[in-house]
């Protein structure tokens, strides 16, 4: 049996995936050095310095930057069929999977411990010779094992740090998107109703030539939301997740584009 062929589209994703990955692996190695020398400027644990949080904070953000990026490059290399979507509420690019990523590189990355730092004594006074002989043994077995840095998922300014930036990356990789739009067409009538043909408010023009100028992206609920936000903002703030009103606001977006999709495919511009 011969292999599928892939076109030049297919290609480029293939290219964009496979690089992606090799950013990844880079920066994995990258997150593990930076760790691994600032270990070893430090006199003690970091747990016993509090200003080591500000430079591991700039350490890991760095990991997550380099991860995000990644994924922005591969997205926007790769042409999805939703790119709006991927900044939606589930979207990788809304940043909720990469900081899934820096969590589960801080529960398992571990690096070597530096070898100068004071080993804890286990042993108390009036211990006899044999348990202090026990302890310290212990004490050396713990002092060798790899440093791992689980403990700054409890720390609430570091993770809140680390949200900060990736919501800094989205929206910058968001506005890098719309910018590269190409321009809605300039001969789009305003939409106009059934009745009378009298013309609809300003706002459901706008955002029908936004959603022609993204490319017609499919009208799904995130794509709603994207619209609800910037057109029905007041409205839209106030309506929960799931509710009868995030419902009713998504249905008049899809209306509106219906709507004017339909009145602009029998009334083509001249």
């Amino acid at each position: 049996m011969s292999e599928p062929s892939l076109d030049g589209t297919g290609r480029d994703v293939l290219r964009a995936i496979c690089e992606d990955q090799e950013r990844r692996n880079e920066a994995k190695k990258n997150l593990t050095s930076a760790l691994t020398n600032y270990l070893q400027q430090l006199p003690r644990d970091p747990l016993a310095l509090p200003n080591s949080i500000l430079s591991l904070a700039e350490i890991w953000s760095a990991y997550a930057v380099s991860l995000y990026d990644s994924a922005a490059e591969r997205y926007f290399a790769g042409s999805p069929d939703e790119p709006l979507a991927v900044f939606g509420d589930s979207g990788e690019l809304q940043g909720g999977v990469t900081l899934a990523e820096v969590k589960e590189a801080l529960h398992t990355l571990r690096v070597p411990p530096p070898r100068h730092w004071p080993v804890f004594n286990f042993s108390r006074e009036g211990d006899p010779p044999e348990m202090r002989r026990t302890m310290k043994e212990l004490a050396h077995g713990v002092a060798a094992l790899p440093y791992s840095f689980s403990w700054l998922l409890g720390d609430e300014w570091f993770m809140r740090e680390i949200r900060r930036r990736v919501a800094n990356l989205s929206a910058h990789w968001r506005k890098k998107y719309e910018g590269s739009l190409p321009p809605p067409p300039p001969s789009v009538p305003p939409v106009r109703t059934n009745k009378g043909g009298r013309p609809r408010k300003d706002h459901t023009r706008d955002l029908y030539l936004k959603w022609v100028g993204m490319g017609k992206p499919k009208i799904t609920g995130t794509v709603c939301d994207t619209f609800a936000k910037e057109f029905f903002r007041a409205e839209f703030a106030k309506a929960k997740p799931g509710s009868k009103t995030q419902k009713r606001i998504r249905d008049r977006v899809r209306t509106a584009l219906r709507r004017a999709e339909k009145w602009v495919a029998t009334k083509p511009v001249s």
